[in-house]
Parts: structure tokens; C-alpha cells; sequence
């Protein structure tokens, strides 16, 4: 139970019975030190000091350690007598004056640090509470991937795969865009990355993807500004003269398959820098299809 320092609670209590003469303005302390009105009314009748004495008393059997603060911070923090109307100013000024003493000249300086420490530890609750949401939703984004595998019918596995994959690009907070059509050509999606749009290409058919399929994708990115670059996905990953075929001069393609998914959806590694890998390898090496498993491994 929440007990106040017998010295502060004397002294609170006489500095009620001396250093306040108007109850208007008494009323108004115990208010803005989270009195609730039905409260003191409690005790309409009694003085000033006993009023006080039985406030903190409740608050003590309610356990409650702020209000107990607060009044004892209120009345530290005065800088003159609340009402100058007193019989007695100089004795009232001297109260005020021994409440700091006995509380200490570190007393605001402990009151700043406990406010800090209970916000660090709402700031912390806080994000371990999203911490954990996001990984539930990360494993539900997970499941629902997986259970892509089971799916016999190979073209609604195929739209099944674009969704999850939208919702993966949601999930790690891309400036991303659903498939769009311009004519008769159609775009999978589109995400900005750095300073680059990447159009992106899902693909989910039995076996590789042929030289064919990524120049088809690569004429897309032609008539596209030069800051357009490309991330093909094929869960069966690609034939060695497919990749060969886009790792020429200035290639602007990054590949991702199956296996390089399962890493991001599982959260061995995040969407971001598993993109960030690609391009890597990509500008530093000529490197289109960089396997992830080689930075986890």
C-alpha cells in the first residue's frame, strides 16, 4: 500500500490548515492534484486539516502513489503562499519553506526522471505490442504462401501467389501499385526503390523461365523512363541462357525465386534488404540473380 513519508504527510496536512483561507481556492489545489469534487465533499464540514488528513488517508488504502505525488509536487512547487489573506503569512511562507527542506532540493529533478522512465516504458510496451503484431502478421502472410503449394490448379495458384505477394510488399511498407494495364500490356506491379520505379513480373509455371519470358519483360521496361529497372519472380526459378541473356551491358533486371521468397516470408530476412542484396550485386557486380541463401548461410 502507497504510504506517504510521515514527516511530508504532517507537514502537508498543516500547510492545508494554515497556508490556504479561501475553500474556493482549496478546493481548486485538491483539484489539480486529481481530487476528484464528490471526493473531499466527503468531508464538507470538517477543517482543512482534517480534510486533508483523511484525503490521504483514502489515498493511501487506494493505493494510489500519483495523487499522493501530485500533492506533495503541488505544494513543493509554490512559489508563494496560495492565499495572502492568512492570519499568519510569515508562518505560512515558513511551512512551504520546511516542505522543501525535508522533500529535498532534488525533488523535481526525481519527478522529471520518473515521468521519463514511465514513458520509456510506455514507449517500450508499446513497441514490443507491435513488435509482436507484426510478426503474427508476418506469419499469417507465411501460412497463407505456404498453402500455395498445395494448390493443384496451377492459374489460381498463379493469382494466389500475385495477392501474397502484394500483401508482402504492404507489409514492409513499399510505395507499391497493384497490376495495371497500358494497351494491351500488362504490369504485374510497380515499387520505388531508392532513387529507381521497379516494375515487377510474377510468374508461377512449370519450370523455368526461358530466355523468351525475360525479353518480353525487358521490352516493358524499354518504353518505360531510364529510371525504370525490372524484379522478375518465378517460383521455378530461371534457365542458365535466361539469365545469361539480360547480364549484359547495363542490366537492370534483379531475379527472385521460390526458395529466395521462402527466406522473406519466413522473416530470415526482411523485404527490404533482400531487395537491397539484389541491387547490390546487381550495380556492383553485373549480378541479376543473386541467391539470398549465400547472406544467410
Amino acid at each position: 500500500m502507497a504510504k506517504m513519508n510521515y514527516d511530508i504527510r504532517n507537514k502537508v496536512i498543516e500547510i492545508a490548515g494554515i497556508c490556504f483561507w479561501y475553500w474556493d481556492n482549496f478546493y481548486s489545489f485538491l483539484e489539480n492534484c486529481g481530487i476528484k469534487r464528490d471526493h473531499y465533499l466527503r468531508y464538507e464540514g470538517e477543517n482543512k486539516y482534517k480534510m486533508m488528513r483523511n484525503i490521504i488517508a483514502d489515498l493511501e488504502e487506494k493505493d494510489d502513489e500519483e495523487t499522493l505525488k501530485e500533492i506533495v509536487k503541488n505544494l513543493y512547487n509554490l512559489k508563494s503562499i496560495p492565499d495572502p489573506n492568512v492570519p499568519d503569512p510569515q508562518k505560512s511562507k515558513n511551512l512551504l519553506k520546511e516542505l522543501k527542506e525535508i522533500c529535498g532540493s532534488d525533488l523535481i529533478e526525481k519527478e522529471i526522471e520518473d515521468r521519463k522512465r514511465e514513458e520509456r516504458s510506455k514507449v517500450f510496451i508499446q513497441e514490443t505490442s507491435t513488435k509482436v503484431q507484426r510478426e503474427q502478421n508476418l506469419l499469417e502472410l507465411n501460412n497463407r504462401f505456404l498453402c500455395l503449394f498445395t494448390n493443384s490448379d496451377h492459374q489460381q495458384r498463379g493469382f494466389e501467389l500475385e495477392k501474397v505477394i502484394y500483401n508482402l510488399f504492404h507489409f514492409f511498407e513499399f510505395d507499391f501499385q497493384k497490376p495495371y494495364k497500358i494497351k494491351d500490356e500488362q504490369i504485374d506491379g510497380w515499387y520505388k526503390y531508392e532513387k529507381f520505379d521497379y516494375l515487377l513480373e510474377i510468374k508461377w509455371i512449370e519450370g523455368k523461365i526461358r530466355q523468351d519470358d525475360l525479353a518480353i519483360f525487358d521490352k516493358k521496361i524499354d518504353k518505360k523512363a531510364k529510371s525504370t529497372r525490372g524484379h522478375f519472380i518465378a517460383m521455378d526459378g530461371f534457365s542458365d541462357d535466361a539469365i545469361l541473356s539480360i547480364s549484359g551491358k547495363e542490366p537492370r533486371i534483379i531475379l527472385m525465386d521460390g526458395e529466395d521468397l521462402v527466406y522473406v516470408f519466413n522473416g530470415n530476412i526482411s523485404l527490404h534488404d533482400a531487395i537491397k542484396a539484389k541491387v547490390d550485386k546487381l550495380v556492383k557486380e553485373g549480378n541479376t540473380f543473386y541467391k539470398l541463401k549465400k547472406i544467410l548461410s
